[in-house]
């Protein structure tokens, strides 16, 4: 069935979204799972012990949506676990993640463990940037014969194939802000009760808009080609939940019109939930077209919507 588009679907990695729409099985889509299951039980027991310490993690990205999805199914792999955390609680945090085993670290496939970064690795790193160094931790999954088939040479997180045995490193990326200009007090202070059980996460409007604007940045700079964040985009969309005014008013706020428009205009062809009205508020030809860098729709679907024709910037 999927034959065709396979190429397709697993370049912009939503080729297990598309199996589990069908039901498909396979010893990959196992793995999936069972990695997942490993991930979330972290994400659940680090949220927790978080919480009772009176820190308020909260999880977004990929792992938010994984788990308003299933907490035992997983569409794909899923590379780390994003989470957000007040700046004045960082030191604590690092210290509950220490407790429970993690380092921060970088796998090394030849010696099939962590690897710890020095204390002045680390500042440096931190020191420029709005995120912690990723914590990691090592799990050896017993694996059956044709799911170490499937994962024969893999090595790319969160899955490592070392010799006969599979390494899952699960990671944790602690994020004191959303992009270096946004900071996370007003994010949390409009958080809502992760659908993991553990923890928070944004509400649906600022998920939806951080997800918008990182998305764009991503896709047109980074070389981003997964389309997962559309599909996720569009579940918000359709929650109902999503005050579209506030959404608008943060855009022209921090003068994000472009990305949150066009990446809009193509959520909006997966869901009839983004209103038109919301859309032509934020026109990027109403305000400033600085970081405008033109739909993404040509390097996402390799084709020019026609509707983007003469929307590009002039100057």
């Amino acid at each position: 069935m999927f034959a065709q588009h396979h190429p397709f679907l697993r370049l912009r990695k939503i080729e297990g979204l598309a199996h589990c729409i069908v039901g498909a099985e396979s010893p990959l889509r196992r793995l999936y799972d069972r990695i997942w299951q490993i991930q979330f039980k972290h994400l659940v027991s680090f949220a927790s012990a978080a919480e009772e310490r009176g820190i308020k993690v909260l999880t977004f990205k990929g792992a938010e949506h994984f788990s308003s999805l299933n907490h035992s199914r997983a569409p794909e792999f899923l590379s780390d676990l994003d989470v957000l955390v007040a700046e004045s609680d960082l030191a604590t945090t690092k210290e509950i993640l220490q407790q429970q085993g993690f380092r921060q670290s970088y796998f090394n496939r030849t010696r099939g463990t962590l690897v710890e970064f020095s204390t002045h690795e680390i500042q440096e790193a931190e020191s420029a940037h709005y995120e912690l160094v990723g914590f990691n931790f090592v799990t050896t999954l017993k694996a059956t014969a044709d799911e170490l088939e499937a994962a024969s040479g893999w090595n790319a997180y969160p899955l490592f194939s070392v010799g006969d045995d599979l390494k899952v490193v699960t990671s944790i990326d602690v994020h004191h802000r959303v992009a270096l200009e946004i900071a996370s007090d007003e994010l949390t202070e409009r958080a809502i009760r992760s659908s993991s059980g553990a923890g928070f996460t944004l509400c649906e409007s600022d998920h939806y808009w951080v997800t918008a604007a990182r998305y764009y940045v991503e896709v047109h700079q980074h070389a981003k080609r997964s389309l997962r964040d559309l599909f996720y985009m569009s579940l918000l969309a359709r929650s109902g939940r999503i005050d579209w005014d506030f959404v608008a008013a943060v855009t022209e706020q921090l003068d994000v019109r472009p990305a949150l428009f066009y990446v809009s205009r193509l959520v909006a062809k997966l869901s009839d939930s983004v209103p038109p009205e919301f859309i032509n508020r934020i026109d990027p030809r109403l305000g400033s077209r600085d970081r405008d860098w033109g739909s993404p729709s040509p390097v996402l679907l390799n084709r020019v919507a026609p509707e983007d024709l003469g929307l590009w910037p002039t100057v």
